[in-house]
Protein backbone atom coordinates (compact mmCIF):
# COMPACT_ATOMS: atom_id res chain seq x y z
CA UNK A 1 0.00 0.00 0.00
CA UNK A 2 2.90 2.39 0.48
CA UNK A 3 3.91 2.44 -3.12
CA UNK A 4 1.56 3.57 -6.29
CA UNK A 5 -0.61 0.85 -8.42
CA UNK A 6 -0.25 -1.79 -5.07
CA UNK A 7 -2.72 -3.29 -3.22
CA UNK A 8 -5.30 -0.29 -2.19
CA UNK A 9 -7.47 -1.66 0.57
CA UNK A 10 -5.42 -3.16 4.04
CA UNK A 11 -7.61 -5.74 6.45
CA UNK A 12 -6.44 -6.22 9.57
CA UNK A 13 -7.49 -8.04 12.85
CA UNK A 14 -7.21 -6.97 16.28
CA UNK A 15 -3.82 -6.99 16.09
CA UNK A 16 -3.48 -3.95 13.25
CA UNK A 17 -4.87 -1.74 16.46
CA UNK A 18 -1.59 -1.52 18.36
CA UNK A 19 2.44 -1.07 17.44
CA UNK A 20 1.68 -0.70 14.25
CA UNK A 21 2.59 2.28 11.58
CA UNK A 22 -0.16 2.95 8.63
CA UNK A 23 0.12 6.53 7.98
CA UNK A 24 0.42 5.86 4.36
CA UNK A 25 -3.40 5.43 4.96
CA UNK A 26 -5.77 7.94 5.76
CA UNK A 27 -9.09 6.25 5.56
CA UNK A 28 -10.05 3.97 8.67
CA UNK A 29 -12.89 1.31 8.40
CA UNK A 30 -13.96 -0.32 11.59
CA UNK A 31 -16.60 -3.15 10.98
CA UNK A 32 -16.62 -3.72 14.96
CA UNK A 33 -16.27 -1.13 17.60
CA UNK A 34 -14.50 -1.75 20.74
CA UNK A 35 -16.11 -1.30 24.60
CA UNK A 36 -12.87 0.20 25.95
CA UNK A 37 -11.96 3.88 24.48
CA UNK A 38 -8.13 3.60 25.14
CA UNK A 39 -8.52 0.92 22.24
CA UNK A 40 -10.35 2.79 19.83
CA UNK A 41 -7.48 5.61 20.28
CA UNK A 42 -5.11 2.82 19.15
CA UNK A 43 -6.72 2.57 15.91
CA UNK A 44 -7.18 6.22 15.02
CA UNK A 45 -3.93 6.02 16.61
CA UNK A 46 -2.35 3.86 13.97
CA UNK A 47 -3.32 6.16 10.99
CA UNK A 48 -3.16 9.84 12.74
CA UNK A 49 0.85 9.52 13.74
CA UNK A 50 3.98 10.98 12.50
CA UNK A 51 4.26 11.15 8.70
CA UNK A 52 0.44 11.46 8.45
CA UNK A 53 0.13 14.64 5.27
CA UNK A 54 -3.57 13.71 5.00
CA UNK A 55 -6.74 14.10 7.18
CA UNK A 56 -7.81 10.99 8.46
CA UNK A 57 -11.19 9.72 7.55
CA UNK A 58 -13.01 7.72 9.76
CA UNK A 59 -15.91 5.19 8.95
CA UNK A 60 -18.16 2.98 11.12
CA UNK A 61 -21.12 1.23 9.16
CA UNK A 62 -23.54 -0.21 11.77
CA UNK A 63 -27.21 -1.65 11.39
CA UNK A 64 -29.68 0.05 13.39
CA UNK A 65 -31.08 -0.93 16.12
CA UNK A 66 -27.57 -3.07 17.19
CA UNK A 67 -24.87 -3.08 19.43
CA UNK A 68 -22.67 -1.64 17.17
CA UNK A 69 -25.32 1.38 16.76
CA UNK A 70 -25.29 2.05 20.20
CA UNK A 71 -21.67 2.06 20.47
CA UNK A 72 -21.15 4.33 17.76
CA UNK A 73 -23.55 6.52 19.14
CA UNK A 74 -22.10 6.79 22.86
CA UNK A 75 -18.41 7.32 20.96
CA UNK A 76 -19.57 9.86 18.88
CA UNK A 77 -22.01 11.92 21.34
CA UNK A 78 -20.77 10.74 24.57
CA UNK A 79 -16.95 11.24 24.13
CA UNK A 80 -16.40 13.00 20.73
CA UNK A 81 -13.56 10.30 20.04
CA UNK A 82 -14.14 10.23 16.43
CA UNK A 83 -13.24 13.69 15.86
CA UNK A 84 -10.70 14.62 18.67
CA UNK A 85 -7.99 13.02 21.13
CA UNK A 86 -10.02 11.63 24.10
CA UNK A 87 -7.75 11.41 27.14
CA UNK A 88 -10.87 11.20 29.55
CA UNK A 89 -12.69 8.66 27.92
CA UNK A 90 -11.68 5.50 30.02
CA UNK A 91 -12.03 7.29 32.89
CA UNK A 92 -16.12 8.07 31.30
CA UNK A 93 -16.39 4.34 30.36
CA UNK A 94 -15.81 2.79 33.98
CA UNK A 95 -18.73 5.28 35.32
CA UNK A 96 -20.75 4.26 33.00
CA UNK A 97 -19.62 0.66 31.90
CA UNK A 98 -22.04 -1.07 33.79
CA UNK A 99 -25.08 0.61 32.17
CA UNK A 100 -23.61 0.16 28.55
CA UNK A 101 -23.07 -3.60 28.60
CA UNK A 102 -26.31 -4.15 30.17
CA UNK A 103 -27.74 -1.72 27.21
CA UNK A 104 -25.32 -3.66 24.77
CA UNK A 105 -26.79 -6.90 25.73
CA UNK A 106 -30.65 -6.28 26.21
CA UNK A 107 -30.75 -3.59 23.23
CA UNK A 108 -32.87 -1.71 25.04
CA UNK A 109 -31.97 2.23 24.77
CA UNK A 110 -34.84 3.94 26.84
CA UNK A 111 -31.76 5.35 28.85
CA UNK A 112 -29.38 5.83 25.84
CA UNK A 113 -29.65 9.27 26.20
CA UNK A 114 -29.42 9.82 29.45
CA UNK A 115 -26.20 8.13 29.14
CA UNK A 116 -25.39 10.17 26.22
CA UNK A 117 -26.00 13.22 27.92
CA UNK A 118 -24.35 12.66 31.42
CA UNK A 119 -21.27 11.01 29.78
CA UNK A 120 -20.54 14.02 27.68
CA UNK A 121 -20.95 16.51 30.65
CA UNK A 122 -18.84 14.24 32.71
CA UNK A 123 -16.18 13.75 29.71
CA UNK A 124 -16.40 17.96 29.47
CA UNK A 125 -16.07 18.48 33.21
CA UNK A 126 -12.90 15.65 33.35
CA UNK A 127 -11.17 17.56 30.21
CA UNK A 128 -11.49 20.94 31.61
CA UNK A 129 -9.85 19.29 35.09
CA UNK A 130 -7.60 18.38 32.97
CA UNK A 131 -6.65 21.93 31.02
CA UNK A 132 -6.48 23.62 34.70
CA UNK A 133 -3.36 21.48 35.61
CA UNK A 134 -1.71 22.31 32.74
CA UNK A 135 1.76 23.44 33.67
CA UNK A 136 1.94 26.37 30.79
CA UNK A 137 5.30 27.11 32.11
CA UNK A 138 6.27 23.56 30.87
CA UNK A 139 4.49 23.63 28.10
CA UNK A 140 6.11 26.87 26.32
CA UNK A 141 9.69 25.39 27.66
CA UNK A 142 8.30 21.75 26.00
CA UNK A 143 7.93 23.63 22.68
CA UNK A 144 11.02 25.32 22.59
CA UNK A 145 9.54 28.27 20.89
CA UNK A 146 12.13 29.89 17.98
CA UNK A 147 15.12 28.20 18.87
CA UNK A 148 13.07 24.78 18.22
CA UNK A 149 12.33 25.68 15.14
CA UNK A 150 15.93 27.42 14.18
CA UNK A 151 17.02 23.52 15.27
CA UNK A 152 13.73 22.14 13.10
CA UNK A 153 15.18 24.21 10.35
CA UNK A 154 18.93 23.19 11.01
CA UNK A 155 18.16 19.68 10.36
CA UNK A 156 15.72 20.05 7.93
CA UNK A 157 18.27 21.83 5.90
CA UNK A 158 20.28 18.62 5.93
CA UNK A 159 17.79 16.92 4.33
CA UNK A 160 19.02 15.62 0.49
CA UNK A 161 22.96 16.34 1.88
CA UNK A 162 24.94 14.91 -0.89
CA UNK A 163 28.13 14.99 1.08
CA UNK A 164 26.81 12.34 3.53
CA UNK A 165 25.31 9.77 0.22
CA UNK A 166 29.12 10.28 -0.61
CA UNK A 167 30.97 9.70 2.39
CA UNK A 168 28.92 6.77 3.59
CA UNK A 169 29.45 5.23 0.80
CA UNK A 170 32.78 5.69 0.93
CA UNK A 171 32.90 4.83 4.52
CA UNK A 172 31.01 1.34 3.49
CA UNK A 173 33.61 0.80 0.81
CA UNK A 174 36.82 1.58 2.84
CA UNK A 175 35.53 -0.88 5.70
CA UNK A 176 34.58 -3.95 3.09
CA UNK A 177 30.57 -3.80 3.10
CA UNK A 178 28.43 -5.08 0.81
CA UNK A 179 25.72 -2.44 -0.80
CA UNK A 180 23.02 -3.35 -2.80
CA UNK A 181 20.58 -0.65 -4.19
CA UNK A 182 17.11 -1.72 -4.43
CA UNK A 183 15.93 1.36 -6.21
CA UNK A 184 13.64 4.02 -4.81
CA UNK A 185 15.91 5.33 -2.55
CA UNK A 186 16.77 2.10 -0.92
CA UNK A 187 19.99 0.42 -0.31
CA UNK A 188 20.64 -2.90 1.32
CA UNK A 189 23.80 -3.12 3.05
CA UNK A 190 25.15 -6.54 4.27
CA UNK A 191 28.61 -7.94 5.73
CA UNK A 192 31.40 -9.28 3.74
CA UNK A 193 34.26 -11.57 4.28
CA UNK A 194 36.16 -8.77 4.04
CA UNK A 195 35.16 -6.39 6.35
CA UNK A 196 38.27 -4.52 7.80
CA UNK A 197 36.51 -5.50 11.23
CA UNK A 198 34.68 -8.27 12.45
CA UNK A 199 31.21 -6.81 12.93
CA UNK A 200 30.35 -3.54 11.90
CA UNK A 201 28.56 -0.43 14.76
CA UNK A 202 24.51 -0.17 14.21
CA UNK A 203 24.48 -2.80 11.51
CA UNK A 204 22.67 -6.59 12.23
CA UNK A 205 24.84 -9.68 10.96
CA UNK A 206 21.45 -10.24 8.39
CA UNK A 207 22.75 -6.60 7.26
CA UNK A 208 19.73 -3.58 7.15
CA UNK A 209 18.14 -1.60 4.58
CA UNK A 210 19.20 2.03 4.49
CA UNK A 211 17.49 5.49 3.47
CA UNK A 212 19.08 8.33 3.07
CA UNK A 213 15.38 10.07 2.03
CA UNK A 214 13.49 11.19 5.23
CA UNK A 215 10.33 10.70 3.45
CA UNK A 216 10.57 7.07 2.48
CA UNK A 217 12.31 6.48 6.17
CA UNK A 218 8.71 7.78 7.25
CA UNK A 219 7.00 5.40 5.16
CA UNK A 220 8.53 2.60 5.69
CA UNK A 221 9.08 1.26 9.16
CA UNK A 222 11.49 -1.64 7.92
CA UNK A 223 14.26 1.03 6.63
CA UNK A 224 16.87 3.36 8.87
CA UNK A 225 17.40 6.55 8.11
CA UNK A 226 21.15 7.43 7.56
CA UNK A 227 21.98 10.86 9.00
CA UNK A 228 25.09 12.27 10.11
CA UNK A 229 24.44 11.25 13.75
CA UNK A 230 23.14 7.48 12.95
CA UNK A 231 24.76 4.55 14.34
CA UNK A 232 26.36 3.23 11.22
CA UNK A 233 28.04 6.90 10.32
CA UNK A 234 29.26 7.93 14.06
CA UNK A 235 30.04 4.33 14.67
CA UNK A 236 32.04 4.15 11.07
CA UNK A 237 34.03 7.14 11.90
CA UNK A 238 34.69 5.60 15.24
CA UNK A 239 36.07 2.72 13.71
CA UNK A 240 38.51 3.93 11.08
CA UNK A 241 39.65 7.07 14.06
CA UNK A 242 40.19 4.01 16.33
CA UNK A 243 42.23 1.49 13.61
CA UNK A 244 44.49 4.03 13.19
CA UNK A 245 43.60 4.63 9.19
CA UNK A 246 44.52 7.58 7.82
CA UNK A 247 46.36 8.64 10.48
CA UNK A 248 49.31 9.18 8.80
CA UNK A 249 49.98 10.62 5.26
CA UNK A 250 52.99 11.58 2.59
CA UNK A 251 52.33 13.91 -0.15
CA UNK A 252 53.65 15.89 -2.96
CA UNK A 253 53.32 19.65 -3.59
CA UNK A 254 54.18 20.74 -6.70
CA UNK A 255 55.72 24.80 -6.50
CA UNK A 256 58.24 26.03 -7.93
CA UNK A 257 58.27 29.17 -5.75
CA UNK A 258 59.93 26.93 -3.17
CA UNK A 259 62.62 25.05 -2.91
CA UNK A 260 63.22 21.40 -4.61
CA UNK A 261 62.98 18.66 -1.55
CA UNK A 262 61.38 21.84 1.25
CA UNK A 263 59.38 20.05 3.94
CA UNK A 264 56.34 20.91 5.63
CA UNK A 265 54.57 18.93 7.93
CA UNK A 266 51.01 19.10 9.41
CA UNK A 267 49.74 18.16 12.68
CA UNK A 268 46.71 17.60 13.77
CA UNK A 269 46.11 17.68 17.49
CA UNK A 270 42.68 16.59 19.11
CA UNK A 271 42.06 18.02 22.94
CA UNK A 272 39.41 15.84 24.51
CA UNK A 273 37.92 15.94 27.94
CA UNK A 274 37.28 12.37 29.23
CA UNK A 275 33.63 12.90 31.19
CA UNK A 276 30.43 10.79 31.32
CA UNK A 277 28.12 11.80 28.69
CA UNK A 278 25.49 12.83 31.28
CA UNK A 279 27.51 15.46 32.17
CA UNK A 280 27.06 17.68 29.06
CA UNK A 281 30.93 18.39 27.81
CA UNK A 282 29.66 17.76 24.39
CA UNK A 283 27.89 20.81 24.36
CA UNK A 284 30.72 23.24 25.54
CA UNK A 285 33.80 21.14 24.70
CA UNK A 286 33.71 18.40 22.10
CA UNK A 287 36.96 16.68 20.65
CA UNK A 288 38.27 19.43 19.20
CA UNK A 289 41.24 19.69 17.00
CA UNK A 290 44.14 21.89 16.67
CA UNK A 291 46.02 22.62 13.15
CA UNK A 292 49.44 23.47 13.11
CA UNK A 293 51.46 23.44 9.58
CA UNK A 294 55.54 23.50 10.52
CA UNK A 295 58.01 24.30 8.48
CA UNK A 296 61.88 23.74 8.52
CA UNK A 297 62.63 26.19 11.02
CA UNK A 298 59.80 24.92 13.51
CA UNK A 299 57.23 27.80 12.59
CA UNK A 300 53.72 27.42 12.27
CA UNK A 301 52.34 28.30 9.60
CA UNK A 302 48.54 27.18 10.24
CA UNK A 303 47.16 30.85 9.70
CA UNK A 304 48.59 31.77 6.78
CA UNK A 305 47.85 28.11 4.52
CA UNK A 306 44.16 27.41 4.81
CA UNK A 307 43.57 23.84 4.98
CA UNK A 308 40.38 23.14 1.88
CA UNK A 309 42.77 25.54 -0.98
CA UNK A 310 46.18 23.53 0.21
CA UNK A 311 44.63 20.42 0.12
CA UNK A 312 43.57 20.49 -3.13
CA UNK A 313 47.08 21.64 -4.72
CA UNK A 314 48.41 18.31 -3.00
CA UNK A 315 49.16 15.03 -4.93
CA UNK A 316 49.20 11.63 -3.15
CA UNK A 317 52.33 9.41 -3.35
CA UNK A 318 52.35 5.53 -3.37
CA UNK A 319 53.84 3.50 -0.46
CA UNK A 320 57.00 2.50 -1.95
CA UNK A 321 58.01 6.27 -2.16
CA UNK A 322 56.55 7.69 0.79
CA UNK A 323 58.20 5.61 3.07
CA UNK A 324 61.60 6.71 1.39
CA UNK A 325 60.68 10.32 2.03
CA UNK A 326 60.02 9.53 5.79
CA UNK A 327 63.31 7.41 6.25
CA UNK A 328 65.17 10.34 4.50
CA UNK A 329 64.01 13.59 6.50
CA UNK A 330 62.70 10.90 9.88
CA UNK A 331 65.82 13.61 12.25
CA UNK A 332 63.81 16.38 11.21
CA UNK A 333 60.23 14.70 11.23
CA UNK A 334 60.82 14.02 15.33
CA UNK A 335 62.80 17.28 15.99
CA UNK A 336 59.19 18.99 14.36
CA UNK A 337 56.94 17.11 16.06
CA UNK A 338 58.54 18.72 19.54
CA UNK A 339 58.45 21.97 18.27
CA UNK A 340 54.89 21.25 17.69
CA UNK A 341 54.12 19.90 20.93
CA UNK A 342 55.69 23.04 22.88
CA UNK A 343 53.66 25.93 20.19
CA UNK A 344 49.90 23.77 20.83
CA UNK A 345 50.23 24.25 24.74
CA UNK A 346 48.94 27.77 23.78
CA UNK A 347 46.32 26.58 21.79
CA UNK A 348 44.87 24.20 23.84
CA UNK A 349 44.67 26.63 26.70
CA UNK A 350 42.60 28.99 24.98
CA UNK A 351 40.51 26.48 23.77
CA UNK A 352 39.59 25.23 27.46
CA UNK A 353 39.15 28.78 28.54
CA UNK A 354 36.61 29.61 25.56
CA UNK A 355 34.88 26.44 26.59
CA UNK A 356 35.08 27.36 30.15
CA UNK A 357 33.32 30.65 29.36
CA UNK A 358 30.69 29.17 27.33
CA UNK A 359 29.74 26.88 29.57
CA UNK A 360 29.85 29.34 32.87
CA UNK A 361 27.76 31.80 30.63
CA UNK A 362 24.98 29.45 29.42
CA UNK A 363 24.63 27.25 32.88
CA UNK A 364 24.73 30.26 34.91
CA UNK A 365 22.08 32.27 32.87
CA UNK A 366 20.02 28.85 33.20
CA UNK A 367 20.64 28.83 37.30
CA UNK A 368 19.65 32.40 37.29
CA UNK A 369 16.62 31.89 35.54
CA UNK A 370 15.58 28.77 37.75
CA UNK A 371 16.33 30.61 40.90
CA UNK A 372 13.96 33.37 39.62
CA UNK A 373 10.94 31.35 38.70
CA UNK A 374 11.15 29.35 42.11
CA UNK A 375 10.29 32.52 43.57
CA UNK A 376 6.72 32.87 41.67
CA UNK A 377 6.53 29.04 40.68
CA UNK A 378 5.73 26.38 43.40
CA UNK A 379 6.67 24.00 40.28
CA UNK A 380 10.37 24.80 40.64
CA UNK A 381 12.22 21.92 42.52
CA UNK A 382 15.13 22.91 44.74
CA UNK A 383 16.58 19.83 42.89
CA UNK A 384 16.59 20.93 39.73
CA UNK A 385 18.53 24.20 40.80
CA UNK A 386 21.26 21.94 42.84
CA UNK A 387 21.79 19.75 39.72
CA UNK A 388 23.00 22.67 37.50
CA UNK A 389 25.33 23.93 40.22
CA UNK A 390 26.51 20.67 40.59
CA UNK A 391 26.67 20.06 36.84
CA UNK A 392 28.90 23.93 36.93
CA UNK A 393 31.08 22.30 38.97
CA UNK A 394 31.68 19.32 37.43
CA UNK A 395 31.86 20.61 33.91
CA UNK A 396 34.25 23.10 35.22
CA UNK A 397 36.74 20.42 36.45
CA UNK A 398 36.30 18.14 33.58
CA UNK A 399 37.48 20.91 31.17
CA UNK A 400 40.12 22.00 33.31
CA UNK A 401 41.75 18.42 33.11
CA UNK A 402 40.94 18.26 29.29
CA UNK A 403 44.17 16.29 27.50
CA UNK A 404 45.59 17.43 23.88
CA UNK A 405 47.07 14.63 22.32
CA UNK A 406 48.70 14.42 18.68
CA UNK A 407 46.04 12.69 16.45
CA UNK A 408 47.29 12.87 12.90
CA UNK A 409 50.51 13.88 10.80
CA UNK A 410 51.01 14.61 7.14
CA UNK A 411 54.66 15.21 5.39
CA UNK A 412 54.54 17.55 2.30
CA UNK A 413 57.63 17.36 0.41
CA UNK A 414 57.93 19.73 -2.25
CA UNK A 415 58.39 18.88 -5.56
CA UNK A 416 58.64 20.41 -9.02
CA UNK A 417 58.12 17.45 -11.67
Amino acid sequence: MRKKRRAQVLLCSEIGSEGRNFQFANQLVMFDLPFNPDLLEQRIGRLDRIGQSRDIDVHVPYLKGTAQAILARWFDEGLNAFRETCPTGRAVYDKYSDTLIEMLASGETEELDDIIEASAKLNKELKSQLEQGRDRLLEMHSNGGEKAQQIVESISSTDGDTNLVTFALSLFDTIGLNQDDKGENALVVTPSEHMMVPSYPGLPYEGATITFDRETALSREDMNFISWEHPMIQGGIDLLMSEGVGTSAVSLLKNKALPVGTILLELVYVVDAQAPKRSGIQRFLPKTPIRLMMDARGNDLSSQVEFEGFNRQLSPVNRHLASKLVSSVQNDIHGLISAGEAQVVERVEAVKQQAQQEMASSLNSELERLQALKAVNPNIRDEEIEAIDEQIKELTGYIGKAQVQLDSLRLIVVSHN
